[in-house]
């Protein structure tokens, strides 16, 4: 058996660790970096449709966004949700709000934004049912 020379060993260490180094490209950090950017101009883009109630255009954007966090992301849920509520697509809101409790974690704005957002769309949709009985009943 051959013994190597400790100093020998720790080149060989050490080159052994730039080549790992060399495999995880700083490509990657950049990618996410262009995610982030992405993800908040979608956002930002989303939110401003929002307020000026153009649901649709605007869910398209926090879909987008939702893409970007490999679509886990309780903020864009959210937003989405409210969309939906604009759009007066209740069923869909309330899918949105239960993801939004999925993934919010610890997040106690969101849990409540999206208890308060769920609470709307049941509202809501029980007042149409009550209004088609009302108008099948006249």
């Amino acid at each position: 058996m051959t013994h190597w020379p400790t100093s020998l060993m720790v080149l060989m260490f050490i080159a052994i660790l730039g080549v790992l180094a060399l495999d995880t490209p700083q490509s990657d950090v950049a990618a996410a970096r262009d995610d982030d950017a992405a993800y908040e101009e979608e956002l930002v883009k989303g939110k401003d449709l929002l307020r000026r109630r153009e649901y649709e255009d605007a869910l398209k954007s926090f879909k987008r966004a939702n893409e970007k966090r490999d679509k886990k992301s309780a903020e864009c849920f959210n937003l989405m949700c409210e969309a939906y509520l604009g759009m007066g697509a209740h069923k869909n809101a309330l899918e949105s709000a239960e993801k939004v409790l999925e993934f919010a974690g610890d997040d106690k704005q969101l849990i409540v934004q999206a208890h308060n957002n769920r609470g709307l769309a049941l509202l809501a949709s029980a007042e149409r049912k009550d209004q088609k009985k009302l108008q099948a009943a006249e």
